[in-house]
């Protein structure tokens, strides 16, 4: 402890201060901490100022400062000195700071500023100032202290010295005697405090005493909080305490609002982690996972009565899912940690409305007591167990699909209600509970999809085999010898073919129905087996292209046909003239690659007719077209989905890069179209061809 006369100023800038002399001005152009003063801008430049007059401080406010002032939260007259006795709080605006006078005093100097952040004094979190004490220290023979000059020789009363002091504050001797106490401090312990043991008033009296006893001089201590019982009841308070020549000098908090709302923190956050670990728990289950209904709610109920606290849980579900008029519910399972629960039973909603509607509001639960009439009708109907004491109900319900209810029930005194954070988590449950029946729904509706999948893929392939076996095989000897390559983009295709012999004539024809699927593969199986009906008619009945393409054409119109149509290229070769007679129906030509031309002379011919695609409209006639066939002559009859393919780059292959690719197959002597679909399937950038892949070719041998 020091002898000193100055003025301190106190700011809340980390327990810092500043000596102030007479005549030194605070503002952000003053004299005392103009570091700190500068940026605050509710001070005006030159806003208060310190003088001393004998041994007495005072502060004056201004006549130029703009904001008022507040001196222990009474308003400072500009122009007027204000004594300056013990600590002083002053505010301007937002700003607060302290003033505090030594003046004959001894004042304590820490080897630390004291931490202005603590909440000794007001829940504010005022800054901690340098205690003033008196004279010789505080002796219970000497309770006040002594000013020069106007008020020497006045005995202050005692307790001044923390009536000056915010807060809740007692001042002892050094063996826990209270000597005075502030008005706060009276407040929490009671109007007789002085005279009194500091220990008296604790639950918890050798901790407090060690606390306060092993402080040293000149130090401070604290927070220590401690069991007090005052006039209130049982309270917590935190204490801080400073030891200084002969005594102590306490603050007091009252520290139970924020013990019970820690402690009830602390409860709803184990709550909470108890239930996320019962919701995590129950997702991944087995069970839930795989949509066993059974099991998942089961599961529900058991984890259910742990996490809330229920003697019983119990999923009900609607007895006819599908009749949305019907309220008949049917408990599916029921979980009792007391007694075996029995599930099957039946109920109706409709028995309660003004229970069971509430599920239907805004904040969808449903909540009764013990002893209430709703209870008693909820017993009698078997929804509630007897001997319940709470009961709270959410709806199993997504969108406009109401499954039934989810219950819980707690026995009498069990709980003290359903909090928010109950009713928040039964929700959670029965959203569980219907991601369980709506996995349940989706595995069923998989299953009789797959089941039905299957079941068209069987049919699907049994109809790709008839197509197939209807179809001619390969020819690998003979006058003309054959190969193809037929591949749909789907399941079933659109693409059929065919070649015979008739007497001295060779037939051969591809058709091409719009589009691909079951329907396109039906429509060119029927024209495929109506082309090869006419072949008991004989040579007349086959010779003509354009004669059978007409008459195609009025068999299969495209209104009797679901508006679908379909392209033919039709020819005919006889062997005895070696001519080739032809015709097209909105089909691409077909390519003949001769099988000897001389040299600059084009090496193959495209053969097709102009002509609408068969179906496309009524009385059409077709053309025919001729050529003549040399021996060793290759011709190639396709369908579109042979060269309509993407390529990379976002363009399209041409039929002319087609004709090449098919031109460079000339002296190939066996196995030309698998050649091309490689070739081809190469340049395609999607996995699959985008339309039925169909090649056939031809080689005159003879």
């Amino acid at each position: 402890m020091i002898a000193s006369d100055e003025c301190f100023l106190f700011l809340d800038q980390g327990g810092q201060r500043w000596p102030c002399g007479s005549g030194d001005v605070i503002g952000r152009a003053g004299t005392v901490a103009q570091d700190v003063l500068r940026p605050v801008e509710v001070l005006s430049r030159r806003h208060l100022q310190i003088d001393k007059r004998g041994a007495a401080w005072y502060v004056t406010a201004l006549a130029g400062a703009r904001n008022a002032t507040f001196i222990d939260g009474q308003p400072m007259e500009r122009g007027v000195p204000y004594p300056l006795l013990g600590v002083k709080s002053v505010q301007v605006d937002t700003f607060q700071f302290y003033l505090g006078t030594a003046n004959g005093m001894q004042t304590q100097i820490w080897s630390k500023p004291p931490d202005v952040h603590s909440q000794i004094f007001t829940p504010s979190a005022a800054p901690q100032p340098v205690w003033p004490v008196r004279e010789g220290g505080l002796q219970d023979d000497s309770p006040g202290f002594v000013l020069e000059d106007e008020t020497r020789g006045e005995a202050l009363p005692p307790g001044f010295a923390v009536d000056g002091l915010p807060g809740a504050m007692v001042e002892t001797d050094e063996r826990l005697h209270v000597l005075c106490a502030n008005a706060g401090a009276r407040k929490l312990l009671g109007e007789e405090v002085a005279g009194r043991d500091f220990d008296t008033w604790t639950a918890e009296r050798t901790r407090v005493r060690n606390f306060l006893l092993s402080l040293q001089e000149g130090t401070q201590g604290g927070p220590l909080v401690a069991a007090f019982d005052l006039p209130g009841g049982r309270h917590d308070l935190e204490l801080h305490a400073s030891r200084f020549g002969g005594g102590l000098l306490i603050s007091l908090r009252d520290a139970t609002a924020e013990r019970d709302r820690v402690r009830d923190m602390v409860v709803t956050a184990e709550t909470l982690a108890r239930q996320s670990e019962t919701l995590a728990e129950f997702s991944l289950s087995q069970a839930f996972q795989e949509g066993d209904v059974a099991k998942s709610l089961t599961l529900l109920t058991h984890h259910a009565a742990g996490a809330m606290g229920c003697r019983r849980v119990s999923v009900w579900l609607k007895q006819d899912p599908v009749d949305t008029a019907s309220q008949k519910i049917v408990c599916q399972v029921a979980y009792d940690t007391e007694e075996a629960a029995a599930s099957g039973v039946e109920t109706d909603l409709a028995y309660c409305p003004m229970f069971f509607d509430r599920l239907k509001g805004a904040e969808p639960w449903a909540m009764t007591e013990e002893d209430s009439p709703v209870m008693g009708l909820l017993q009698q109907i078997q929804f509630a167990a007897a001997g319940t004491g709470q009961l709270l109900c959410v709806p199993l319900q997504q969108a406009e699909n109401f499954y039934g209810v989810l219950c819980f029930e707690r026995a009498p005194g069990e709980g003290t209600g359903w909090t928010r954070e109950d009713r928040q988590f039964a929700l959670c449950l029965a959203s569980y509970g219907v991601l369980a029946l709506q996995t349940s729904e989706r595995r069923e509706a998989v299953a009789r999809l797959e089941a039905a999948q299957k079941h068209m893929n069987a049919e699907l392939e049994e109809a790709n085999r008839y197509v197939r076996r209807i179809l001619p095989d390969p020819v690998e000897s003979g006058p003309i010898t054959s190969e193809w390559h037929m591949e749909p983009s789907e399941a079933l295709g659109g693409d059929a073919f065919g070649y015979h012999w008739v007497g001295d004539l060779f037939v051969m024809y591809v058709l091409d129905v719009v589009g691909h699927g079951t329907g396109m593969a039906l429509l060119s199986i029927s024209v495929l087996n109506s082309v090869r009906a006419r072949l008991l008619m004989g040579e007349a009945a086959m010779a003509d292209p354009a004669r059978v393409l007409a008459e195609l054409n009025a068999a299969f119109p495209m209104e009797n046909q679901n508006n679908m149509l379909f392209s033919m290229w039709y020819g005919v070769f006889d062997r005895r003239t070696r001519q080739l007679t032809y015709s097209s129906a909105g089909h691409p030509p077909a390519l003949l690659l001769h099988g000897d031309c001389a040299e600059g002379a084009e090496d193959y011919t495209a053969l097709g007719t102009e002509g609408p695609s068969v179906g496309a409209m009524e009385g059409v006639e077709f053309l025919n077209g001729h050529t003549t066939v040399d021996l060793g002559a290759k011709l190639y009859i396709y369908s579109d989905g042979a060269f309509e393919i993407p390529l990379s780059g976002g363009r399209e292959w041409t039929f002319d890069e087609y004709v090449a690719v098919i031109r460079s197959t000339r002296y190939m002597s066996g196995g030309e179209t698998a050649y091309l679909r490689k070739r081809i399937g190469s340049l395609c950038i999607k996995p699959r061809f985008p339309d039925d892949f169909t090649i056939v070719r031809f080689t005159f041998e003879e």
